[in-house]
């Protein structure tokens, strides 16, 4: 997952894009073992290159396995 969000800030970047979070919410968690789910509720505002912007809003499930030193997150997807 990193190496997936790493790529996309890279892309953005290149294209002049930035974001800007508005609010985040954590809207519940539940922990099986050593798994995690994560849901949010985010709202952020895109500035394009170009002048223009949008707000958007989504609504995201997290997944993170535990380890030594915490939870890592494995895994988004928007609901």
């Amino acid at each position: 997952m990193y190496g997936m969000q790493k790529d996309l800030i890279d892309k953005l970047n290149a294209n002049g894009t930035t974001e800007k979070k508005i609010s985040c919410d954590v809207k519940g968690y539940s922990i099986d073992g050593n798994k995690a789910s994560i849901t949010t509720y985010e709202k952020v505002k895109i500035n394009y290159s170009s002048g223009e912007s949008e707000t958007k809003e989504y609504n995201w499930t997290y997944g993170a396995e535990k380890t030594d030193s915490g939870f890592l997150l494995t895994s988004i997807k928007v609901n």
